[in-house]
């Protein structure tokens, strides 16, 4: 399920250079992030989040699949000014 979805398997190849160090950031930065990962192909895709609300929607729908590998997507973060996200391993 995951080598179809773009986005977690740029969040995957992302999470395993940074050798599965926790993360924790707005969804803006961690699309920042992936753009600069991502491959040219996978940002060329009509899927390809352009903002960090579509990412955030995609991350939500890939976040089961991404826990069957051991990675959790945690959403529940925010600041005065932004919502946060936490990456780990499980």
């Amino acid at each position: 399920v995951l080598e179809g979805d773009a986005v977690a398997v740029a969040l995957r190849k992302w999470f395993e250079a940074r050798e599965s160090e926790a993360w924790r950031g707005s969804t803006g930065s961690l699309l920042t992030e992936l753009n600069n990962w991502a491959e040219l192909e996978a940002k060329r895709e009509r899927s390809w989040p352009k903002n960090p609300q579509a990412l955030r929607s995609r991350l939500t729908m890939a976040a089961p699949s991404l826990r069957k590998i051991g990675i959790a997507v945690d959403r529940s973060g925010r600041t005065k000014k932004e919502r946060c996200l936490e990456i780990y391993m499980l």
